[in-house]
């Protein structure tokens, strides 16, 4: 099988399941000087210059028109979009939705890491989705976090997308209880800069991430949307309480903890949070749970799952 990896700024999950099957890997990615015809002649130039394959595997949304013209040079390839990238969320229902549908349904496989993601693939097309979960780093199975102190963790971009102004907001009402609150945004900068005090720990994007966890004794992500979260598992290895909101794709996940973990507002979570530090018996509960949880989510079981759905369309 010759394969090739499409990618835009290739997310780890999705750069491992190219590497699994010896895919080539494709730099597509534009600046975007006009938008729509950087975006198209990127896609055209990618394409026409491309050896041929019999899978293209590509990444996000902005991949997608790049896979429609791999298609229309080489009729015999089969493609591949991982759903994944937050534009679908905000294509399908635009006044561009006739373009979604149009170019989705070349697409011979959908890869979705979560039922959540699954839901923005229009129904007609849910015949091609597999569903294949996220792993985590197994380092974060041997660590350990602070379940007494009063510190919320966040990892990942500190956007307003992922609701990390959100997450401010939510530490803000929880010291006026617990003093000692403190937050941890751990990631590169977006659209939103944190206040600068002594509650808010800002952090550069690491690969020891669990350093910072072993501090904490509640994950929060409120995001706006999230496709899967790969932070929440790793936050839940090490024995944190994830708290999300009902947009982060992996909410399912968290849901098998306990339901009430998963909040729709603000004020949820800082009910929920407080409930817990207030009782520190069922945060101890929940967070070997948690733990117990997040095994399931294997680099084998992700790795094996992409392949046998590769292999079901050749």
């Amino acid at each position: 099988m010759k394969a090739v990896f499409i990618y835009n700024a290739p997310h780890r999950l999705h750069a491992a399941w190219a590497n699994s099957i010896n895919a080539d890997f494709v730099n597509d990615k534009v600046r975007f000087s006009f938008p729509f015809l950087s975006r198209f002649f990127k896609s055209l130039k990618t394409a026409l210059f491309m050896k041929k394959y019999d899978i293209a595997i590509c990444e996000g949304g902005s991949q997608m028109l790049t896979g429609y013209f791999v298609k229309l040079f080489s009729k015999s390839s089969k493609l591949c979009l991982i759903v994944s990238d937050p534009k679908l969320f905000f294509i399908k229902d635009s006044r561009i939705s006739y373009f979604y549908n149009f170019i989705i349904g070349k697409y011979d496989l959908l890869i979705c890491s979560t039922e959540f993601m699954a839901s923005f693939v229009p129904e007609r097309f849910k015949d091609k989705v597999v569903i294949v979960p996220p792993f985590y780093d197994n380092v974060f199975n041997s660590q350990k976090c602070s379940l007494s102190s009063h510190i919320i963790m966040y990892a990942g971009r500190v956007c307003r997308t992922k609701g990390a102004n959100l997450n401010v907001m939510a530490a803000e009402k929880l010291r006026k209880k617990f003093l000692d609150t403190k937050l941890y945004l751990i990631g590169i900068g977006g659209d939103y800069n944190p206040p600068n005090n002594d509650m808010i720990v800002r952090v550069q994007p690491t690969n020891e991430v669990f350093k910072y966890f072993s501090n904490g004794s509640v994950y929060l992500s409120l995001a706006r949307f999230e496709a899967a979260n790969i932070a929440v598992l790793e936050a839940m290895a090490q024995g944190l309480v994830p708290v999300v909101s009902d947009k982060v794709g992996i909410k399912s996940v968290v849901k098998e903890i306990d339901s009430m973990l998963v909040v729709p507002s603000v004020d949820g979570a800082v009910d929920v949070i407080r409930s817990l530090w207030n009782n520190k018996k069922k945060l101890n509960m929940l967070s070997r749970k948690a733990r117990l949880i997040a095994k399931n989510f294997t680099m084998e079981n992700s790795l094996s799952r992409f392949r046998n759905a590769v292999k079901g369309v050749l």
